[in-house]
């Protein structure tokens, strides 16, 4: 990773390295877990105790939140630390570069759409498929822990002064063992991550991706989504949403994106796609909440999803 603000999403340019800041729901920060930094999302602060409530980039919606202390976190616009524990992430687990870039994306969209949701947008529910996630993490629920084999730590300075190049894995507690992590390199999947793809089957993912989104951004997905939402169709989900009833409404399943896309670009590619299909439409009022509640659910289980997966 360049040390470039070019690399880094809109927020950070702002952000002076080792800046203190008081943390705020929906901020995000780093935490360690099962030996090696993770991007997480505040979901809870109690100022009063120096505490905060955590869940994982990636993780499951309904996991419960991990609490764990202002010392203990590291926050993540804080730009030198966060090219270091780039690398770290980098080298100890596969997975963790989608997770990285999911956070780099939510950055760019919510320059875009202030009241987009940290904990919906990077976390995913049980239906749906997510790419990067942290593998086998078990936790422990106290304010010093994050995981049940060792305390959560900051990093010293001297580690942080450190070239991220030159760190040694055992530098940051990495132990050649069954259980641990173990460097690895672009080309190759570490056995510690099941659920990471090979580059086979990210290329074949990237594939299915590019064929569905051409589909998506062609005539007949455009008039099938005017028609939804000029009711020249019936859509529950569309009903529901201009009913008005908030309960109706709230029970209405949040999409942050389409289970195939494997990659941060394309599935902004996508959500581009959409914004551009709202203005085109000129819909102004809640327009950020219909294109996640409304239009990618109907993409979805929709005829888009059927065409592409049928050729």
């Amino acid at each position: 990773m360049a040390d470039s603000d070019e690399e880094l999403p809109p927020a950070f340019s702002s952000v002076e390295d080792g800046k203190k800041k008081n943390f705020m729901k929906d901020d995000i920060v780093w935490v360690r877990c099962n030996k090696v930094y993770w991007p997480a999302v505040v979901t809870n602060v109690s100022h009063k105790t120096r505490k905060v409530y955590v869940k994982t980039v990636n993780s499951p919606r309904k996991r419960k939140a991990i609490k764990i202390g202002f010392s203990s976190i590291i926050d993540f616009e804080d730009k030198k630390r966060n090219r270091q524990l780039f690398e770290l992430g980098k080298r100890a687990c596969s997975n963790f570069q989608p997770a990285y870039e999911k956070v780099k994306q939510f950055y760019v969209m919510k320059h875009h759409q202030h009241k987009l949701s940290a904990a919906r947008y990077l976390t995913f529910e049980p239906g749906e498929v997510s790419y990067g996630t942290l593998p086998d993490m078990e936790v422990a629920e106290d304010s010093n822990s994050i995981c049940n084999e060792e305390c959560v730590y900051p990093l010293t300075e001297e580690e942080l002064d450190s070239d991220p190049g030159n760190i040694s894995n055992d530098s940051f507690g990495y132990q050649k063992s069954q259980n641990s992590y173990s460097a690895v390199t672009e080309n190759s999947t570490s056995p510690s991550c099941s659920s990471s793809l090979s580059q086979i089957e990210l290329r074949q993912k990237e594939e299915e991706a590019k064929i569905l989104l051409a589909v998506i951004q062609g005539d007949a997905c455009w008039n099938h989504l005017c028609r939804i939402y000029r009711e020249e169709i019936y859509s529950e989900r569309h009903s529901c949403f201009m009913s008005g009833n908030h309960k109706l409404k709230s029970n209405l399943k949040y999409f942050s994106g389409i289970n195939i896309f494997p990659t941060g670009d394309l599935e902004l590619e996508l959500v581009n796609t959409l914004r551009d299909y709202i203005g085109r439409l000129g819909i102004k009022s809640d327009w950020s909440d219909y294109m996640y509640y409304v239009w990618l659910p109907e993409l979805q289980y929709g005829p888009a999803v059927n065409s592409a997966s049928n050729r």
